[in-house]
């Protein structure tokens, strides 16, 4: 019988993005209830401080890298074009009539998978093309 076979990158790309989703929030709940700033603004610190975890967590962790300014300049395109493909797949299950559960759904099974590939190919392409055939240590 075949064995599966998962990247480790992608298992730590995962546990990365948990921990970034709570920095959220954490994030967010804190200064709602704290400094009494307004969903949006809390929402848009706590977007920059989960992407920071973000940054940090998968160019160390997951795809084994050095933070430099190419990587970094990367890393946030491929975020705001998986924050725009967030947007534009809840807007056109909310135009079709679909519930925001729907949305929800769709979203999170769509957009992480993407930015996975978004970044282990464009983001740190220099780090994967560093590796060994066979190599799952990164």
């Amino acid at each position: 019988m075949p064995r599966l076979v998962i990247d480790r990158s992608l298992l730590r790309f995962a546990a990365v993005g948990m921990l970034a989703t709570l920095t959220h929030v954490a994030v967010a709940a804190w200064v709602l209830w704290t400094l009494g700033w307004s969903s949006a603004a809390a929402n848009g610190l706590a977007f920059v401080m989960a992407n920071l975890v973000s940054y940090m967590g998968n160019t160390h962790w997951s795809f084994s890298a050095r933070p430099d300014a190419g990587n970094a300049m990367r890393f946030a395109a491929v975020s705001l074009a998986a924050l725009a493909l967030t947007m534009g797949l809840a807007a056109a299950v909310q135009r079709a009539g679909g519930s925001h559960a729907w949305g929800i759904a769709l979203v999170v099974t769509v957009v992480p998978g993407l930015s996975y590939l978004a970044h282990r190919h464009l983001t740190y392409r220099h780090s994967a093309r560093d590796r060994t055939p066979g190599d799952q240590s990164r």
